[in-house]
């Protein structure tokens, strides 16, 4: 009986932790603050970006991710707010970065300096206030 009972214990916490492990919510930590990160890892989801969405939280980022380095172009086709868009390489540091991208530049394309990996698409201002700058250190935990 007392068998029983510590395996059903066991059981239990491993089951806690399994879905504390995949409800656990990703971050993107900067310098000067940590944001709720959205995804975009599939071409499709990369393709729509924030488009057609009216606002992005004050604490969250978009981040791609894509297979390889590459000049991966972006443009504010159907955006409806500014963003800042921020160039990452294979290490996550700050290649290269795009403040206040308007929506009414649509159709320029705007491309980093270097192959990106990565790219952060944030609120305008946020590049700033979280302290991204070229060879910064980004994290995603």
């Amino acid at each position: 009986m007392k068998k029983k009972i510590i395996l059903i214990i066991i059981l239990v916490l491993i089951l806690i932790s399994i879905v504390f492990l995949f409800n656990h919510d990703k971050k993107i930590i900067t310098p000067n603050k940590n944001f709720s990160v959205l995804i975009a890892d599939t071409e499709q989801s990369r393709q729509l970006g924030l488009s057609n969405t009216n606002s992005l939280d004050k604490n969250s980022v978009k981040l791609f991710i894509f297979d390889k380095p590459d000049y991966y172009g972006f443009w504010m086709k159907d955006m409806l707010y500014p963003i800042d868009i921020v160039f990452l390489d294979t290490n996550m540091q700050v290649i290269s970065y795009i403040d206040n991208a308007d929506p009414a530049s649509y159709p320029e394309t705007f491309y980093p300096e270097r192959p990106a990996l990565y790219v952060i698409e944030m609120n305008t201002g946020e590049r700033k206030i979280s302290g991204l700058d070229k060879n910064t250190k980004v994290y995603y935990k």
